[in-house]
């Protein structure tokens, strides 16, 4: 166990992630890149909400929101230090040609790391979209995590 591992009760018990939400200056603009980028599946549709112009979706399995707000990125750059979606594929080398090909977001270089092949590429305000092509058929780096904890010292990765 590594020196500064906490060992006490955590505050919150997590059980999963349970979606993420962005939020953004022009809806309509970032839902038509999503839709596009990773087949965003509106389920709940709240663009005319007084309150907060929104949607609620699905990306593959996962549940993304999408969010207006007044004022968002006005003009500055938006791009956050630390900030990235990351979304596992399952060819990341065709998937970045289709990007190519589409002219959509001026998506990175393909590079490769511990056996995962990936590209970044930035949505309408900013965001870094990470499409990661995961090794020994996962679909998650959590899978990878937990199957590396089950791991015996000395095991083949």
């Amino acid at each position: 166990m590594a020196a500064d591992q906490f060992t006490g009760s955590p505050l919150a018990v997590v059980r999963t992630v349970s979606h993420v939400a962005i939020e953004v200056a022009d809806l309509d603009k970032s839902i038509a890149f999503y839709q596009r980028a990773l087949g965003l599946r509106i389920v709940v549709d709240d663009r005319s909400s007084p309150t907060q112009a929104s949607i609620k979706g699905l990306i593959g399995d996962f549940a993304f929101e999408i969010a207006a707000v007044a004022g968002c990125c006005g003009g500055v750059e938006t791009a956050r230090p630390g900030l990235c979606l990351s979304f596992g594929v399952e060819d990341a080398k065709a998937c970045l040609r289709r990007f190519q090909d589409a002219g959509l977001g001026e998506p990175g270089a393909l590079s490769e790391m511990s056996g995962a092949t990936f590209f970044t590429v930035r949505d309408p305000d900013g965001n870094a979209i990470e499409l990661i092509e995961f090794p020994h058929g996962a679909i998650a780096l959590g899978q990878l995590l937990v199957a590396g904890e089950t791991r015996n010292p000395g095991d083949a990765p």
